[in-house]
């Protein structure tokens, strides 16, 4: 059986409409410390990561055993050439990033569309 507050959240149609003190107070009566240690001794039992974390150590085990290479230098030099695209790609994402923000910057000091542009971002800023 689930907790007292259950039963008055799934009452509850919207947020919009608050609760009265009254109905809090009473709520607040029905509290039951038996039913909510019983909820947390549950989500204990249910929840535990003991079982997730040795899945998930013998899948990473499986998938390593799979793809070991016997040969180490072959290994390293596919390591370093991913590492060196992720590098790159990277690099060219943060220069991206500092032209668009250099243009951005020109548009918002020019006399007419700078003033109009940074009406707009402060109008898009509030939404």
């Amino acid at each position: 059986m689930p907790p007292a507050s259950a039963a008055w959240c799934a009452r509850r149609t919207s947020i919009a409409s608050a609760a009265s003190t009254s109905e809090i107070l009473a709520e607040l009566a029905l509290y039951d410390a038996a039913d909510a240690r019983a909820v947390v001794d549950r989500i204990r039992q249910t929840a535990s990561s003991d079982a997730l974390h040795e899945s998930l150590l013998a899948i990473y085990e499986a998938v390593i055993e799979e793809g070991a290479s016997s040969d180490w230098l072959v290994e390293s030099r596919a390591a370093a050439a991913f590492l060196h695209d992720l590098a790159i790609r990277d690099r060219h994402r943060g220069d991206r990033l500092w032209k668009f923000a250099k243009a951005s910057q020109l548009v918002l000091q020019l006399p007419v569309v700078g003033r109009v542009a940074a009406r707009v971002v402060d109008w898009l800023a509030r939404r």
